[in-house]
Parts: C-alpha cells; structure tokens; sequence
C-alpha cells in the first residue's frame, strides 16, 4: 500500500511540473526503433524526445528507452522504488504501471508532447547528455539521456 501511495504521489508530482507543456505547438518523434545507439548529440536529442513521447502516449515500447535502476523524475528517485522490487514479475508490472500512469496523468492535464518545442542540447559528454525543451509556460523540460549497457537510454526527467 504505502508502495502505490508512493507512485501515486509520484505520478501527481510530475503532471504539476510538467503541465507546462498543454497545447500543441511542435511535432512528435519517430518510432523507438529510429533511435540508434550512436554517441552524438543529435542522437540524444532525437532518444529523449522519443522517450518522452512514447512515455507520454503510454507505448509500453518505451520501457526499453528508460534506465530504470536510475530513473529519476521530477526529484523523485523512481529507481530506487524499481529496485525494490523483489523479482522480474513485479518489476514488469512497475513499469508498466508507470508508464501507464504516467500517461494518464499527462493527458488528463491537456498536455502533449508535442507542446514541448526547440528541443536542443544542454550539455554533452560521451557518457551523458543533458537535453531541454521549451514549455508554453517558458519553462523548460530536462531529460537526461546516458549511456547504459551501449544503448541510450533516459534516465532523469526534471524541470
């Protein structure tokens, strides 16, 4: 119980923080399977904004897109919730619930991800990169994409 009320605190947390980004003013990204694995800035722009789309549009594809021993969002450290769990089972159904919820929770506020525009590089090093889009609200979405096992994924989203 005090799990779920957890995650549900956690999904709140993140729709506050994110409902920024409530009408459509870009576009969307491609499919998952156009992301390589390449260590370029371009390419880490092009793996956040694909996350976070399929996130936001609840794909369970994006599970492979996310680093979950690490994930943190908007502060809070989801990993470490994903790492609790005792077996592959209820580490499957964490993050699909996650990334249902998470996509609930985003469109009941109005937001879309493609709200977010002028996607761009912050910071980047072969290990990490530090992508950020504008909200209608000019505030700014981060994500951070980082290596793990030689495939980019994201493992923190932040405001």
């Amino acid at each position: 119980m005090k799990k779920m009320w957890t995650l549900t605190l956690c999904f709140y947390a993140i729709l506050m923080v994110l409902s920024g980004c409530s009408k459509n003013s870009g576009s969307s990204a491609g499919p998952a399977s156009s992301v390589t694995p390449v260590v370029s800035p371009a390419n880490d722009v092009k793996v956040a904004k694909s996350a976070f789309t399929l996130l936001v549009n609840g794909d369970q594809a994006v599970a492979n897109m996310i680093y979950w021993e690490k994930f943190q969002v908007v502060g809070m450290d989801v990993g470490t919730m994903y790492s609790k769990m005792p077996n592959d089972a209820q580490k499957k159904g964490f993050r699909n619930g996650f990334i249902s919820s998470f996509s609930s929770s985003y469109k009941k506020s109005g937001a879309t991800a493609a709200s977010l525009s002028k996607w761009r590089i912050k910071t980047h090093t072969a290990a990490q990169s530090v992508v950020i889009a504008d909200t209608l609200k000019k505030t700014t979405l981060s994500i951070t994409v980082v290596n793990s096992n030689g495939k980019r994924k994201i493992s923190a989203i932040s405001q």
